[in-house]
């Protein structure tokens, strides 16, 4: 019973989630196409236990000061305040967005959390949770998490659809293996021009254009927008399969090709049409479903 040392201790939740919208810039002068994601954060702590309680500390707490961090997050656009080639201004109930001294995104202000991070990478965001965790721990702020001890370690991993973890306590990233192996999968054809012009007589709204399928949707404003950029990431992230979304006020744009075909393949259609029918999905007449009275989607 009188057994005390270092302990490590890993805190997880399922609705330690949130669902965010963010776009990150490469090297050179790229930068995505702005995009959402599920996220799943965790926390990991090491330290000494307490003389009293035997605990090194009040978990039930640390959830809750996760559980607000994470809320703070969700259902957000997330922008880097740190990053040297966007311009991030706030108008009233607008924020601007510039890339490389170019107007790129006007977003509504209360739609956007402004990161003090370089780039809204998975390891900057666990990275910045970290910080918050041991920031709000040590000035009493986690709810009756315990004050700060010198001699705990506090540090954070974040869970991504890109297989990332990071543990903020250091510089490593390291990628956890994939269940498939990539030299045992067939590489995929892409389809010619006919063949793509064939399926898409049962998808009229999409086109072939630049090597590419394309379709846009428009929408009744920027909460439906949201919510039909994570419908398509929640498709996208299940097939392993992500096209590029072009995001606006009331707009959607959805590009898909398959980067190791040089062009369409199968997959492309079978993701478009299976986005075409959730986009576009109403209650058949006659349901039970009263259907929402706004324009919603088209």
């Amino acid at each position: 019973m009188g057994t005390r040392g270092d302990f490590k201790v890993t805190v997880t939740k399922e609705d330690l989630v949130f669902a965010a919208a963010h776009f990150i810039t490469l090297a050179g002068h790229r930068c995505e196409a702005l995009h959402g994601h599920n996220y799943r954060a965790g926390v990991m702590v090491e330290g000494g236990l307490e003389a009293e309680s035997w605990y090194v500390l009040d978990f039930v707490a640390l959830k809750r000061l996760m559980k607000r961090l994470t809320d703070e997050l969700d259902h957000r656009v997330l922008l880097p305040r740190d990053n040297p080639k966007l311009r991030i201004a706030t108008d009233g109930d607008a924020v601007q967005v510039a890339f490389d001294g170019r107007p790129r995104y006007v977003f509504p202000t209360r739609d956007c959390v402004i990161l003090p991070i370089p780039n809204t990478t998975v390891e900057m965001l666990a990275q910045y949770l970290a910080g918050r965790v041991r920031t709000e721990l040590a000035s009493g702020g986690g709810g009756g998490a315990g004050g700060a001890n010198p001699g705990r370690r506090w540090s954070i991993s974040e869970r991504s659809r890109s297989r990332w973890r990071r543990t903020s306590g250091s510089r490593r990233a390291t990628a956890k293996p994939s269940t498939e192996d990539p030299h045992t999968m067939a590489k995929p054809t892409s389809l010619s021009p006919a063949e793509v012009a064939e399926r898409l007589k049962t998808l009229p709204a999409w086109r072939l254009e630049a090597g590419a399928l394309v379709r846009e949707y428009q929408t009744d404003g920027w909460p439906t927008t949201l919510m039909l950029v994570n419908a398509i990431g929640f498709f996208a992230e299940a097939a392993d399969h992500h096209p590029d979304l072009a995001v606006s006020w009331g707009k959607v744009g959805v590009k898909l090709w398959t980067h190791s075909a040089g062009g369409v393949t199968t997959s492309d259609v079978e993701l478009a049409r299976l986005i075409e029918q959730t986009a576009l999905w109403r209650p058949a007449p006659g349901s039970s479903f009263r259907g929402t009275p706004k324009k919603f989607v088209s």
